[in-house]
């Protein structure tokens, strides 16, 4: 319900070159001056919404010696190549900076299908995904990625294992917001039955942390023995009576 900096109020805060933490709403774009802020330390969550204001994040990651967390908002980026080309070059800088945590949010998943190139392993690298289709293309940031937030349009086993076999992954927020792959097993002489997502064992070697949203309703996951082995806590979240409508019955549990 706060109103958004003026242009005077940006003005002012960009002036004090000894502030050490700037703590703003991802609704305040960067700011063309940021350059002269060099004591930073701590920069979170610029809306960063054009190629030209990432262009400006790189040179604010190649001039400081100081900035060590830092937290973007891609809410409004264009997912076209320029912009991957952009945050390509981001993430070089990253990798030549000391930074200890990076955040990056709202990020397209189609924009993410089109970056090739891991930064450097951070002690914290969270990732915010929207739409998200994971299949066949590889999830190119998944061996680096500490915490990620995902939600994806259809739940599959293949896209799972590409997340599941991350060995840094300590926090996941994953959301399905449509019916998982191949739901109806036609192998089945139940009509109807649906499918489900198998967690394998070994998987998610050092989760500690998964919660898990089923927007289609539906009971989607199953975990076999030996998966998430070093998990300490846990949510999920699903509709009872759409469950009851879609499988026939409401009997749930987590065996292992």
């Amino acid at each position: 319900g706060n109103p958004r900096p003026s242009h005077h109020t940006r003005a002012s805060i960009v002036g004090l070159e000894r502030m050490v933490c700037l703590l703003i709403e991802d609704t305040v774009k960067m700011m063309g001056d940021i350059l002269m802020m060099q004591g930073l330390q701590e920069v979170s969550t610029i809306r960063v919404d054009n190629v030209k204001s990432l262009h400006k994040v790189v040179e604010l990651l190649v001039r400081s010696g100081r900035l060590s967390v830092l937290g973007l908002s891609f809410d409004g980026l264009d997912p076209s190549v320029d912009s991957a080309r952009a945050i390509v070059d981001f993430l070089k800088a990253v990798g030549h900076s000391n930074l200890q945590s990076l955040s990056l949010h709202c990020l397209d998943g189609d924009l993410v299908g089109q970056l090739d190139l891991c930064p450097y392993q951070l002690p914290r690298f969270e990732l915010t995904i929207s739409g998200a289709i994971l299949g066949s293309t590889a999830f190119c940031m998944a061996t680096c990625v500490t915490h990620l937030n995902i939600e994806i349009s259809q739940l599959g086993e293949q896209g799972l294992s590409i997340i599941a076999s991350a060995p840094h992954l300590i926090l996941l927020k994953l959301v399905s917001s449509g019916p998982a792959a191949d739901m109806t097993d036609t192998h089945s002489s139940s009509r109807g039955q649906r499918r489900r997502v198998i967690i394998c064992s070994g998987a998610f070697p050092c989760l500690k942390v998964f919660w898990f949203t089923c927007k289609a309703g539906g009971k989607e996951l199953q975990f076999d023995r030996g998966a998430m082995p070093r998990l300490r806590g846990r949510r999920l979240h699903f509709n009872a009576l759409e469950t009851l409508s879609l499988d026939g019955d409401c009997e749930f549990g987590i065996e292992h």
